[in-house]
């Protein structure tokens, strides 16, 4: 008599399933063959998805084709798009978790302007991905317009790329904050080639929204204004903070007792223009438990100003819990001893396990 099967339980099956999500063509060949792991295999391949076109492909192919244009090949519309072609494209969409609008693989084709609002239209108001949580939206002028149709409801972080700091692209950061106040992660950045002016109106309108989001536990931006980054010090789960241009705070006006930055395990600092930057945004902590510190220094060119960003390090980063440093100026020839001799004493109280320099 043959021993008895015993059914696996779905747990089981995603597991297997997530233990192979390196393995795109075994996961393919257990979807298309086995009936019991159609479902968790699909789940895994369709959960992180790069670029538009996997998802064009899922649309009958007499509706689209490829042509060569003036920036290479990419896929145009032929035809209308009825709601009634978009069923299997419909169900992949709904596995989708996280959803870059690039790719990096030369595999990839772009995807025509003309299908974004053809799909558009077939959608009649529902949204494209409405099982998102995370969403990767590297804008142009073009496809600007279209980002809505991808922002579901249960979206909790999103990073996206600015290719101008016109008006209409801006007028995405207050809207965005509006419509899910309960973010997690927020990033926004900036094409280079964008002029200085510019991007302060960017940064000042990204300041007056990313503090209204209190669950914010990730934030990346280019840099904030002095009253934002009082107001961000204050949100009770920021984990990671990161600036990445140019950031002013020598002249922060701080308050004291104010209990900055509780669940700071994160912080990079990456265009700071002297140390007396980085030591405003260091004295806004109270003993926060920062793991990683990365700073970026224009110009550090004094012993002094690197004592006092070491000691200003030491008051207000929790006692063993810096793991990592990282620090870089842009200042040839400045004291190796000084530094030397204070990454050692980092090292002695605060058992930092790297740095780099």
């Amino acid at each position: 008599m043959p021993a008895p099967t015993l059914p696996l339980l779905p747990e089981i099956l995603s597991l297997i399933c997530e233990s192979l999500a390196s393995h795109k063509s075994t996961l393919t060949s257990l979807a298309r063959t086995c009936t019991v792991f159609k479902r968790p295999a699909l789940e895994v391949l369709w959960f992180d998805l790069e670029g538009f076109y996997p998802l064009v492909k899922c649309l009958p192919s007499s509706l689209w084709t490829e042509e060569v244009g003036e920036h290479g090949e990419h896929v145009v519309l032929k035809s209308p798009i009825l709601s009634t072609d978009c069923l299997q494209l419909f169900h992949y969409a709904s596995l989708i978790r996280h959803f870059s609008n690039y790719s990096t693989s030369n595999n990839t084709l772009q995807v025509h302007t003309s299908m974004y609002s053809g799909l558009q239209v077939a959608l009649q108001g529902e949204k494209l991905l409405p099982n998102v949580k995370k969403l990767e939206w590297n804008c142009t002028t073009l496809t600007f317009p279209y980002i809505h149709m991808f922002l579901g409801p249960r979206i909790t972080k999103v990073q996206y790329t600015f290719s101008t700091t016109s008006p209409e692209q801006l007028s995405l950061v207050p809207a965005l904050i509006n419509q899910f106040p309960s973010l997690e992660g927020v990033g926004f950045s900036f094409y280079y080639g964008t002029s200085k002016e510019s991007d302060w109106k960017a940064v000042q309108l990204i300041s007056g929204s990313v503090y209204m989001c209190n669950n914010l536990k990730v934030l990346e931006v280019p840099s904030l204004t002095h009253s934002a980054l009082l107001q961000v010090s204050l949100l009770p789960y920021l984990e990671s903070l990161t600036m990445t241009e140019e950031c002013k705070f020598g002249d922060v006006k701080h308050v004291t007792n104010t209990g900055g930055f509780p669940a700071l395990i994160n912080l990079q600092l990456l265009g700071c223009h002297n140390a007396s930057d980085c030591i405003a945004v260091l004295k806004l902590m109270d003993c926060s438990p920062v793991g990683k510190l990365a700073l970026h220094i224009d110009e550090v060119d004094t012993s002094e100003s690197w004592e006092k960003l070491f000691i200003t390090m030491n008051q207000h980063c929790r006692h063993n819990s810096l793991k990592y440093l990282e620090c870089w100026d842009g200042v040839e020839g400045h004291s190796e001893t000084i530094v030397t001799r204070l990454l050692g004493e980092m090292v002695d109280s605060k058992g930092t396990t790297l740095f780099q320099f």
